[in-house]
């Protein structure tokens, strides 16, 4: 029984074409579970479903019109795919397989009286196309498979030249941060995270909530200098506009602008400083060690005498007074040459907790008792703040700063010194300031301020600043002078302060 094909012709067998369809639609479904789940493995799959295909479609080809259906441009397709998929000699194999199946069919066909020898030409023509498929797509599948290799192996090489550069970045010693255009982290290795204290992943997020004096420096530093590809900037001082944060003293950036953004490069100065500091420290060691011995025997001979004159019961009421005048300043000599070692060695004494408007309020009756001045001379204002400091350090650091406002003021009556704490609302730190109402500082002087025995008074020492200064260094806090405001100010800024186990304690 004949019926029509799509194509016009003769369905030799009908049942067995439609049997056929059923069949390959079933498989199809089957191959796309088995696909999903690799089991069996690849090239199994590919094998079985190849010569399912190739059979199936000889199938189809025999039971339809033959070769004149068309049903044998699949099998190109089939091997074509098997060629994608596999080795080039199992392309080559299936090709082959293709083309016996092809003539084989051929062969039943003629047997059963469906065609004549002209038919034969179907199939030969047909392998030709099934084994010139095999070898190009073979071929071009090979060299894909030599891209994707290559491909691979660039991809792991950029990966791990990645990995290294991210290695480098992150173990420097100087803090990197990679700004894009719209101010945004893109990079941010562990030292920058450790000296802006920043959060453990800062990526994608705006440099401005993050680090905004940074970001106002980045800005200046982009408005005023853009044509230089390179720019470095030291941070000291007010004029630099960066003494908002607890960090900026130490911290000196520079920025380098690349493809994306720009790099900013963080140097923490604290280790130079340090450094120097110790320089400073030992050749105030070995001064001291020189005049300690000096100054301390004969001092020991004056206190004495005076202890003794004091003690006489025929000593007259002025003698006394002189006396206790000889003893207290003998007291105030050996306290500046006890500081002068303790800088030298750079001792922290004995630090404790301690509540600074309370503090202050107790120093400030004393000094106002010791240099005879009006309960008013002295004011204490400000929030109770918790500080760590050794309190002895601390008082000489505040007498040396109020000798000199009362040396400097210009009032005579009232309020001579102003005491006042103070919380930075951006740093979270601690500071005090001792504020004068003199003349001021000459510019030329402020650079020259805490230099060892530079001094604009003619009986000065010029060592009060600058042990006020080590001092200040020795207890984790930093002093400096605030140029930019009316009264004469020195502020005393306390940092944080790592503990025993290298994390931080605050001081408040």
């Amino acid at each position: 029984m004949l019926a029509l094909t799509g194509s016009g012709g003769l369905h030799r067998n009908p049942n067995l074409f439609l049997a056929g369809a059923i069949g390959i639609t079933v498989l199809s479904a089957c191959y796309f579970f088995t696909i999903n789940a690799s089991r069996p493995p690849f090239k199994v799959q590919v094998h079985f479903q190849t010569i399912i295909d190739l059979l199936v479609l000889t199938l189809l080809i025999h039971a339809s019109d033959g070769f004149q259906s068309g049903f044998g441009f699949l099998m190109i397709v089939t091997i074509a795919a098997a060629s994608l998929l596999d080795a080039p000699r199992s392309a080559v194999a299936f090709a082959a397989l293709g083309t016996l199946l092809a003539l084989g069919e051929a062969a039943v066909s003629y047997a059963l009286g469906y065609g004549n020898v002209i038919a034969f030409r179907g199939p030969g023509f047909l392998g030709v196309g099934l084994f010139s498929t095999a070898f190009v797509v073979s071929r071009l599948a090979q060299r894909i498979r030599f891209s994707e290799e290559a491909v691979t192996l660039r991809e792991s090489a950029i990966a791990d030249l990645n990995a290294l550069n991210h290695m480098i970045v992150e173990r420097i010693p100087t803090g990197v941060l990679a700004i894009d255009n719209d101010n945004r982290v893109v990079l941010c290795n562990a030292r920058a995270r450790a000296v802006l204290d920043l959060p453990i992943s800062p990526e994608e997020m705006a440099l401005e909530n993050l680090a905004p004096w940074l970001h106002h420096w980045l800005t200046d530093t982009d408005n005023n200098a853009s044509n230089m590809s390179r720019t470095q900037t030291s941070v000291s001082g007010n004029e630099s506009g960066l003494q908002q944060s607890g960090y900026h003293e130490t911290i000196h950036p520079s920025s380098e602008a690349f493809g994306g953004g720009r790099l900013v490069f963080l140097e923490d100065l604290s280790a130079e400083r340090e450094s120097a500091r110790q320089t400073r420290l030992a050749a105030l060691g070995r001064l001291a060690a020189a005049i300690a011995h000096e100054i301390r025997n004969p001092l020991s001979a004056v206190y004495q005498s005076a202890q003794l004159l004091s003690e006489s019961t025929n000593l007259k009421d002025e003698d006394a007074d002189i006396a206790q005048i000889i003893r207290k300043q003998s007291e105030r000599i050996e306290r500046i040459i006890a500081s002068v070692l303790i800088v030298s060695r750079g001792d922290s004494g004995n630090p404790e907790i301690i509540d600074l408007a309370d503090w202050l309020k107790i120093f400030s009756e004393q000094f106002a008792g010791e240099f005879n001045l009006a309960d008013d001379a002295i004011a204490v204002v400000g929030e109770s703040l918790k500080i760590i400091a050794d309190i002895t350090q601390l008082q000489q650091i505040l007498t040396n700063l109020c000798e000199n406002a009362l040396a400097h003021t210009t009032r005579d009556e009232g309020e001579l010194i102003r005491l006042e704490s103070v919380i930075d609302p951006q740093s979270s730190c601690p500071y005090l300031e001792v504020i004068d109402y003199g003349r001021g500082i000459p510019e030329n002087d402020r650079k020259r301020l805490f230099e060892p025995f530079f001094t604009t008074r003619a009986r000065g020492t010029g060592l009060g600043l600058y042990i006020a200064r080590e001092l200040c260094e020795a207890n984790h806090a930093r002093l400096g002078y605030q140029s930019d405001r009316d009264e004469t100010v020195f502020r005393i800024t306390f940092y944080s302060r790592p503990n025993p186990d290298g994390e931080t304690r605050t001081h408040h």
